[in-house]
């Protein structure tokens, strides 16, 4: 998870509002366990997109209870995207077409609905197994680094500043195959939280002067995730069931003096 605004802590809110514990190192198996039933139950009433062999290319498979509309799309740099568009309640649309027809009562033509979310995430492929031997923890390092300013955007809060503003939210988790990055805020903001986001990928700040402070952030997770007796199991059976050289065996958390 990413640090709050003053890097001295993680936040670990996910978007429900509550709070998550910290995976250490390798998280715990559940959520592998969830992945792999989701790769064996194609079948299952929900929808999941998966790669295919042949291309690499998104194919998709859609419940029949499923209403969201989606569309796979490749963009010319090669970036494989998924859209996803939920239509509004047949009521909700009722009204919307009553509104319209009489306007609206403060003149607004936003067209925002305060229960209504745009969210984006971005999957890279790369994660904590891809950590040098000689760093451990350094994929989870950039992780944190990554929210901190763009070219474009330099300022440090400028993201979390403009999503706070505009009712959205954000956070990251690092996993061993890869890293995810995310956020939601409300529909009419949306482009313009997007270009903020993308622009981490593009042309990140990576301010050293802010290194310092994001190893005592991640520091921090770890000594505090030390003391859930639910992670210190779980590590305790990634290290004693791997065999020699397994990633499994490896230290991917990071702390202030693998950093």
């Amino acid at each position: 998870s990413k640090p709050t605004s003053s890097g001295q802590k993680a936040a670990a809110c996910c978007e429900s509002g509550r709070t998550a514990r910290p995976r250490l190192a390798f998280a715990s198996l559940r959520p592998a366990l969830a992945s792999a039933a989701k790769k064996i139950a194609p079948q299952r009433a929900s929808s999941l997109a998966h790669c295919a062999a042949k291309h690499s290319i998104m194919q998709l498979n859609v419940g029949t209870s499923d209403k969201k509309q989606y569309r796979l799309i490749t963009l010319d740099n090669g970036l494989e995207c998924l859209l996803i568009h939920e239509p509004p309640a047949e009521e909700e649309v009722d009204d919307e077409e009553e509104e319209s027809e009489t306007g609206s009562d403060d003149g607004s033509d936003d067209g925002d609905d305060e229960t209504q979310r745009a969210a984006c995430a971005v999957v890279v492929g790369v994660g904590s197994w891809a950590d040098p031997e000689d760093t451990p923890g350094a994929a989870h390092f950039l992780e944190h680094l990554l929210f901190l300013g763009s070219k474009k955007y330099p300022a440090e809060n400028a993201y979390d500043g403009f999503l706070a503003k505009r009712g959205g939210s954000s956070n990251a988790h690092t996993d061993v195959e890869h890293t995810s990055y995310y956020f939601d805020v409300l529909p009419g903001a949306f482009r313009e939280a997007l270009d903020i986001f993308a622009q981490f990928f593009v042309s990140p700040s990576f301010n050293p002067d802010m290194v310092a402070r994001e190893v005592n952030a991640i520091d921090n997770e770890f000594n505090e995730t030390r003391r859930d007796d639910a992670a210190r199991l779980d590590e305790l059976l990634y290290v004693a069931g791997a065999p020699v050289g397994h990633p499994f065996a490896t230290f991917t958390w990071g702390h202030a003096e693998s950093l």
